[in-house]
């Protein structure tokens, strides 16, 4: 599931659990394998928040970029608030 209202100017911000979740990691999936079919980046930067359910998201976007071509961590870094990964496509 993905809500269009998750998509903001310069990230995707929304509600992931409760009654009315705006996505999910079915929706997460589906954006990656959209992202990498679309653009047919050479590599790109993931970057997440440490919140509830962060990990899987960003996990499930990787799984889906898996479905256009390889993908290998490049470069990660982590700070007490965001995780930075640079991955490259093979």
């Amino acid at each position: 599931m993905l809500d269009r209202e998750i998509f903001k100017a310069n990230d995707i911000r929304g509600v992931v659990s409760g009654d009315h979740p705006e996505w999910d990691l079915e929706g997460a999936r589906a954006l990656g394998a959209a992202y990498v079919d679309l653009l047919q980046p050479q590599e790109f930067v993931l970057s997440r928040d440490m919140r509830h359910l962060g990990r899987e998201l960003s996990l499930a976007f990787i799984d889906g970029t898996f479905e256009g071509s390889p993908v290998e961590l490049a470069q990660w870094r982590a700070s007490h608030r965001a995780l930075l990964a640079r991955y490259e496509m093979r």
